[in-house]
């Protein structure tokens, strides 16, 4: 038995030996963030499930390349001012997937800079409207008609 044990920690010296030379280091990377998403008219693309959060997507209408998204909650509902400039969402964050408390909100974004604007939570009984009608609502709220 103590054979086994100084072969097996042989073995181990030698491949530690070969994995203990360094390599150079590799240069530090530069990570940016740009502000806004790149000018020009975009696609939105709500991606919502029941396996958990989901995002508004935004795509060029030109190309179809990816600008960047907009976090949402579950099963969110979207829609856009009329110049396009300000993105809605009504959404749920529930604490369990299936059962017990929700929160929902509805949620007013910079469509340029893909940043929040202003959060309101309301009541958890929205997701029972019909999808138009329930923002439609909210959308006079936030422009204040």
């Amino acid at each position: 038995m103590a054979k086994r044990w100084v072969v097996a920690a042989a073995a181990v010296a030698a491949f530690a030996s070969t994995f203990a030379e360094a390599e150079d280091p590799l240069p530090a990377e530069q990570i940016t963030v740009e502000q806004s998403i790149k000018p020009g008219p975009n696609v939105f693309v709500s991606t919502s499930s029941w396996q958990g959060a989901g995002a508004i997507d935004v795509f060029s209408a030109d190309d179809l390349t990816y600008k960047g998204d907009y976090p949402t909650g579950m099963q969110a509902q979207f829609a856009l001012s009329g110049a396009a400039d300000t993105g809605y969402v009504a959404s749920a964050f529930p604490k369990r997937i299936m059962y017990g408390p929700v929160e929902a909100v509805i949620q007013s974004f910079d469509v340029a800079s893909l940043k929040l604007r202003q959060e309101v939570t309301i009541l958890p009984k929205f997701v029972q409207m019909g999808p138009a009608k329930g923002i439609r609502i909210e959308l006079k709220y936030f422009e204040g008609q």
